[in-house]
């Protein structure tokens, strides 16, 4: 996990590794409303009618920016077979997209150990960074439940890292005539990913431009800086490890 970050603190989450108006409380349904306002009905970029998405057309937007990767990943099949990786895989992802469907979140990208979430235009900007942070919140609770039962089994534990950031984004189509779907790209989906590759295994770490939209709301505390490039300033980041709530909701 090298990275130009300074300062960095580990959250305490053991085996886990960016409108106006009110948004709606999480509902209990299969999600795939989510993302409306960024995605389309679909919550995943999907053309509603089944006609081929358009090329060429793109909007830019304010939204808020999660990465969820699993640390090591990469060294975990030398040990196991291809089916047991696959089936542990599937288990994670079913549970971490169901935590962001829960909190109204649309998924952009889900591939091999990493997962891509947007949250935007479907409420105001703060709104959509709260529900964000919550989502991780309940992925890293997720995960450290899963490792639990894994443990149980022999089986390995998922270190479970989360970037986040708030920005501007473009969102569009892009692919060739053969495949093409809705993503999102920038400088804030560059972050969130360069964030989610510095944090410790159980950690959400959040840049500055997040935190300063749910501070008030959120337990959290100053985690160094990154540096994304030399004529850029470092950009601040923030270690969260729990929602301000009636019910506490924390990184477990």
């Amino acid at each position: 996990m090298a990275g130009n970050m300074e300062g960095m603190s580990q959250m305490q989450c053991p085996g886990n590794r960016e409108g106006t108006g009110q948004s709606a409380p999480p509902k209990a349904d299969s999600g795939r409303d989510r993302g409306a306002g960024l995605y389309g009905t679909s919550g995943h970029g999907a053309a509603p009618d089944g006609t081929e998405p358009p090329a060429g057309i793109g909007a830019g937007l304010t939204a808020t920016v999660m990465f969820c990767g699993i640390e090591g990943f990469s060294r975990i099949p030398d040990d196991f077979s291809p089916d047991l990786l696959m089936l542990l895989l599937n288990e994670h992802h079913a549970a971490m997209t169901s935590a962001l469907f829960e909190h109204e979140g649309a998924l952009d990208q889900c591939r091999g150990d990493e997962l891509i979430a947007v949250f935007g235009g479907m409420s105001s900007m703060e709104e959509d960074a709260l529900r964000c942070v919550r989502a991780a919140v309940t992925m890293a609770a997720r995960n450290h439940e899963l490792n639990a039962l894994r443990r149980k089994k022999g089986l390995p534990v998922f270190g479970l890292g989360l970037g986040i950031c708030t920005g501007e984004v473009v969102v569009g189509h892009i692919g060739a005539s053969a495949f093409r779907k809705m993503t999102v790209v920038g400088e804030t989906v560059a972050v969130a990913r360069r964030l989610c590759s510095l944090a410790m295994p159980g950690q959400i770490l959040a840049a500055e431009a997040t935190y300063r939209l749910v501070a008030s709301r959120v337990r959290g505390k100053a985690a160094g800086s990154l540096t994304r490039r030399p004529d850029t300033n470092p950009i601040k980041a923030y270690a969260i490890d729990g929602v301000l709530e009636e019910k506490m909701l924390v990184c477990r």
